[in-house]
């Protein structure tokens, strides 16, 4: 009866403290998958921003190859035109373009 009583005073304090170190491990682990993946997430959206910011790089400087590309036809315009007046119409158009 003894060696009963003896059982189970250990026995039910050890599996307690068992059950307990178990779910804390658990908790642990768990909590370090969700910031692994965290950091995963952060880390994709950085690479999405980094890539959404080269490709609005990329436009704009399409973009300002097709503007300097439109203004080299007004260029070539300005060196074929003999008129004064014409010329000095063109000058104002580019300066108005440049101060917006």
């Amino acid at each position: 009866m003894r060696h009963k009583l003896l059982f189970w005073q250990l026995c039910v304090p050890t599996c307690l403290i068992l059950a307990l170190l178990i779910l804390v491990l658990h908790a642990e682990i768990s909590e370090s998958e969700q910031t692994a993946q965290q950091q995963k997430i952060n880390q994709v959206t950085y690479q999405v921003n980094l890539l959404k910011n080269e490709i609005e790089s990329e436009l704009l400087s399409v973009e300002r190859d097709l503007v300097r590309l439109r203004n080299e036809q007004d260029f070539i315009l300005f060196a074929k035109l003999a008129s004064q007046p014409s010329k000095k119409a063109l000058e104002n158009s580019w300066m108005n373009m440049l101060k917006t």
